[in-house]
C-alpha cells in the first residue's frame, strides 16, 4: 500500500476548525519555552496518526500533557543532534589547538575541513534517525529510552525506506517554497509564521502515514 502523499498535505484542512486551530498554533510557535506546547501537539497528532490517518487536528486543550510531552520531545531531538556532532565539534577543537599551536598551515586546515565535513554528516545522521526515533518513543508508549533503541530504529527506517525518503523530498521542496514566499515584504512575514506551523503538521501527516500500526501490518 503507497502512502498518498497528497492527501497528507491536503489533511490538515479538512478539519471544520482548522482556521483557529492554525491561529493557536502559529503564535505559540514562535515564542521561546511556550513553543513546548506546540511540538506536544504535532506529538498528539502523530499519535493519533500512527494509530490511524486522523481526520481532524487535535483539540488545543491538556495544556500541561502538551507542555510535558513537547519538552521531552525537544530533549530527544537535542541529544540525538548532539550526539551526532561530537565527533565534529572534537575535530574541530584538535583543529583549532593545531592551529594555533606549532602546526599551522595544510594539517590545520586539513583538520578542520574534516571537522566541517564531520558537522554535515552529522545532521544528515541527526535529521534522519531522529524522526523515526520520535515515532518509536510514542509507539512504546512515551517510554524515554525507546527514543534510543538505534538497531530497532534502523530496522524501522530500513522497512519504510522507499517513503521515508520520498517523504524527505517533499518536506524539503515545500520548505523552499516557504523561504521563497517568505521573502515576499510584510506578507512573508505571515507566511512563515503560519507557514512554519503548517510544514510541521505535514510532516506529522506524512510521517504516521509511513509508521502507522495500519501501514506497518499491510507492509509485513
Amino acid at each position: 500500500m503507497e502512502v498518498n502523499f497528497m492527501e497528507t498535505i491536503k489533511a490538515p484542512f479538512e478539519d471544520k476548525n482548522w482556521i483557529i486551530k492554525f491561529i493557536i498554533g502559529s503564535v505559540l510557535y514562535f515564542i521561546p519555552i511556550v513553543n513546548f506546547f506546540v511540538v506536544g501537539y504535532q506529538v498528539q497528532y502523530l499519535e493519533e496518526n500512527l494509530k490511524n490517518p486522523a481526520k481532524n487536528l487535535p483539540e488545543w486543550d491538556n495544556w500541561g500533557n502538551l507542555f510535558l510531552r513537547g519538552f521531552l520531545c525537544f530533549v530527544i531531538l537535542f541529544l540525538y543532534h548532539l550526539i551526532a556532532l561530537i565527533p565534529a565539534i572534537f575535530t574541530g577543537i584538535l583543529g583549532g589547538m593545531l592551529h594555533s599551536g606549532s602546526m599551522q598551515g595544510p594539517v590545520s586546515l586539513l583538520v578542520i575541513l574534516i571537522a566541517i565535513l564531520l558537522l554535515f554528516l552529522g545532521l544528515i545522521v541527526s535529521m534522519f534517525f531522529a524522526p523515526i526515533a520520535i515515532i518509536r518513543w510514542i509507539k512504546q508508549g512515551y517510554r524515554f529510552q525507546s527514543a534510543f533503541e538505534i538497531l530497532e530504529i534502523w530496522q524501522m527506517a530500513f522497512d519504510n525506506i522507499k517513503d521515508y525518503i520520498i517523504a524527505g523530498i517533499i518536506l524539503f521542496g515545500i520548505f523552499i517554497i516557504l523561504g521563497v514566499l517568505s521573502m515576499i515584504p510584510i506578507l512573508g512575514i505571515l507566511i512563515m509564521i503560519i507557514g512554519g506551523f503548517y510544514m510541521m503538521l505535514i510532516a506529522v501527516n506524512i510521517f504516521g502515514n509511513i509508521f502507522s500500526s495500519k501501514q506497518t501490518e499491510i507492509n509485513q
